[in-house]
């Protein structure tokens, strides 16, 4: 156990840890939102580089790469896009109609919540981390010694002044002593 702690407790384990978090965060908020719109997902990666491992489930191969410095999701039609970069090949390039899953046959508003999902999956979870570490360790507020309220007729013999005390009023000390 003590050797697990100081492999975690490393900054360079810690760093990555994280960043590979946010980056699944991230990508997973791609990926979600891209099968959402029905758009054709072939790869899923964490990382670059060479296969560390993975697996497929249905059309999608899910992959963690040597690299842990970020990740893809490669979405049906994107290769297209290269045609900006000069490449010609294209199914559109060749007057080809593109599939209907393919990334750019989708509308414009589905094409920017794609593209945009990823930021707002790390701001959720940003949300999400900020909560859940304010609600765990959070700095506990007692609440002041109030009074609520007397009633003249439970009152001992003796106390009837108490009635005059305003409902709401702080309690500091009873007795001489310290209230908290």
């Amino acid at each position: 156990m003590d050797v697990l702690i100081d492999i975690l407790t490393n900054p360079v384990v810690a760093f990555i840890i994280v960043i590979g978090v946010l980056i699944l965060v991230h990508e997973l908020g791609h990926l979600l939102t891209a099968k959402a719109v029905d758009i054709e997902v072939p790869r899923f990666s964490i990382g670059f580089g060479p296969r560390l491992f993975g697996f497929r489930r249905g059309e999608t191969e899910y992959v963690v790469s040597l690299l842990p410095l970020g990740g893809y999701v490669k979405m049906a039609g994107m290769e297209e896009l290269e045609m900006v970069e000069g490449q010609t090949d294209s199914p559109r390039a060749e007057g080809k109609q593109p599939s209907p899953r393919h990334f750019d046959a989708k509308s414009l508003p589905a094409r920017m919540l794609v593209i945009s999902a990823g930021v707002i999956m790390n701001f959720l979870f940003a949300v999400l981390v900020f909560g859940i570490v304010g609600a765990v360790w959070g700095v506990p507020i007692e609440p002041p010694a109030v009074l609520g309220g007397v009633t003249e007729e439970y009152l001992n013999e003796g106390t009837e002044s108490l009635v005059a005390v305003p409902r709401g009023t702080r309690i500091v000390s009873i007795g001489g002593e310290a209230v908290e």
